[in-house]
């Protein structure tokens, strides 16, 4: 990701709350959340970058629950460093893309660009109760 932050000149995302913005941004009146919720939310450098993170917090988050679910075959049963480490992962993932979720929202291409990133979140807060 790194040679996309150089491409665009700075941060990808930052937290909504930050009350320094990593650089003078533009900001896309038609990506701003209609709406205040208590949690968390993040801001990106614009739309197309905000549908590309989801997507790829989305993939990984896809690997990292069929990691953890390798790793409770029965020959690897024992809690690991490893699998602590995955799950904390898959948890940091999860909570990225629940945090996109009123910036992309905004706008009727983030609505359908969410939809398979909520069923990866939706499936991992399941497996997780399993």
């Amino acid at each position: 990701m790194t040679e996309v932050e150089q491409s665009i000149g700075g941060d990808l995302f930052w937290l909504s709350s930050e009350t320094k913005i990593p650089r003078p941004q533009v900001i896309d009146p038609k990506c701003s959340p209609k709406h205040k919720i208590g949690l968390q939310q993040l801001s990106f450098a614009n739309g197309t970058i905000a549908g590309l993170l989801v997507h790829y917090w989305s993939s990984h988050l896809e690997l990292l629950m069929v990691e953890d679910l390798l790793q409770q075959l029965p020959e690897t049963i024992k809690e690991t460093v490893v699998s602590r480490n995955v799950c904390q992962k898959a948890d940091e993932t999860a909570q990225l893309i629940m945090e996109a979720h009123p910036y992309l929202s905004s706008r009727f291409e983030g609505i359908i660009g969410l939809q398979l990133p909520m069923e990866s979140v939706k499936r991992y807060f399941a497996q997780m109760r399993s």
